[in-house]
């Protein structure tokens, strides 16, 4: 068992560290490639079909996992001793989720968003989805994290290029049920290999101790603060695919989910660039009392974020064009305008990660809260208000409009506590 060892050296890191970012970077580019493909050789209305998949996967992961690893995190690295039956109790409590929250996928089917097989290959991919998801923290967790990001990269990354393959060399297989199939191929052998890096653990204590209830029920105590800032804001990013397929059907979610590939690719793109890596300074200069360091980390991160959001932005402006030349589907091109109020609702949201990152470092966790359920209730009352007349325009604006309530509270409240 190898939890618990010294760390490695300088020069370890720094080539984990590298490593790290280029898996991370080519799963951020594999999953940009999959959306302009699907763009290309799928209708608008199975792009629509996907983009609900997806946003209903990704949501959904946060539901079941409930944030437990948030606790679980803590509980390893204080005893990593015991790190086998901690891990398979915080498992038994995924399960209670998992059969607990499957029938909220009905809901998809009620509102004619999914087919009965892809309702059900949805909740099959949630799940697996789920246990990869939480075997790559866990493999950080116990400073693996070369393996960690292996895990990431199968999650998305081969089978995507399989499915580039697919579609050129199969016509008849171009639908969102392969993708699906693929996407289900991936993260299982992410759980595959994930689960090899862990056979080293001794297990054998996980099966001879006995469960721990209380121990999972101070868990969920503890996870749900975490768990309700986090669901809050992951909705308010998915309100706006939800009301158009109400209101206005797959073909609007479709011409949505097109341009906000650029809103993804851009977030991802900030957050492993500059945010999760000046984030841990900050908390660290704050928790130390260094003021001088903290106050400058921040207005570093500030001027990083700004100056590759502007970057990145113009890159999208530019790509624009040859990007709908090479799909080819009118009827993406006819929402070109589409892009401002998307570019603009990622950068008010990349701006708010410089307060929320004060406010996480001070352990503000409920002015974070507030915030992302402030947000919430704003994306949900924009939305209903504008998509209906607005269509996509609608929900872009929308959008854009409850980031800036996210990014006025959480500046607030920074300020307020500076």
């Amino acid at each position: 068992m190898t939890v618990g060892r010294t760390g490695p050296s300088g020069d370890v890191m720094l080539r984990q560290t590298g490593t790290n970012l280029v898996l991370q970077g080519l799963t951020l580019a594999s999953k940009t490639i999959l959306l302009f493909v699907l763009a290309r050789y799928l209708t608008v209305a199975d792009v629509g079909v996907f983009g609900i998949l997806s946003v209903t996967i990704s949501l959904g992961v946060h539901l079941v996992g409930a944030d437990f690893y948030a606790f679980n995190t803590r509980e390893i690295l204080a005893r990593p001793e015991h790190a086998p039956r901690l891990i398979r109790d915080q498992a038994l409590f995924h399960g209670l989720t998992y059969v607990l929250l499957a029938p909220a996928a009905l809901i998809l089917f009620a509102v004619d968003a999914l087919s009965v097989p892809l309702l059900a290959a949805t909740v099959g991919l949630l799940v697996v989805e789920h246990v990869a998801q939480e075997i790559q923290r866990l493999l950080f967790t116990l400073s693996r994290p070369i393996p960690a990001a292996i895990c990431l990269f199968l999650r998305g990354g081969p089978w995507i290029y399989a499915i580039v393959a697919i579609f050129l060399l199969q016509p008849e297989l171009r639908t969102v049920e392969t993708v699906v199939v693929a996407w289900l191929a991936g993260s299982t052998a992410a759980i595959a290999y994930g689960s090899y890096c862990l056979r080293d653990l001794n297990w054998a204590d996980a099966r001879a101790a006995p469960v721990d209830r209380a121990w999972i029920r101070r868990g969920l105590r503890v996870a749900l603060p975490f768990l309700v800032s986090t669901l809050a804001f992951r909705a308010l990013l998915t309100v706006d695919r939800y009301a158009l397929q109400l209101y206005w059907g797959s073909e609007a979610v479709g011409v949505f989910t097109f341009y906000a590939i650029f809103r993804n690719a851009i977030q991802g793109f900030l957050e492993s660039s500059v945010l999760f890596i000046l984030r841990p300074h900050v908390i660290t200069a704050h928790a130390q009392g260094d003021v001088a360091r903290y106050r400058g980390t921040l207005v570093r991160m500030s001027w990083m974020t700004m100056g590759l959001l502007a970057v990145l932005a113009l890159g999208a402006v530019v790509a624009i064009g040859p990007l709908l030349s090479f799909v080819g589907t009118p009827e993406y091109g006819e929402h070109r305008a589409l892009l401002w109020p998307i570019l603009i609702a990622t950068g008010i949201l990349a701006l708010s990660e410089i307060p929320h990152s004060a406010l996480y470092a001070q352990g503000r966790d409920r002015a974070l809260i507030a915030s992302a359920w402030l947000g919430l209730l704003a994306a949900v009352i924009l939305n209903v208000v504008l998509v209906p007349g607005g269509g996509p325009m609608g929900a872009a604006y929308a959008t854009a409009g409850a980031a800036l309530v996210v990014a006025l509270v959480k500046g607030f409240l920074s300020v307020r506590s500076a």
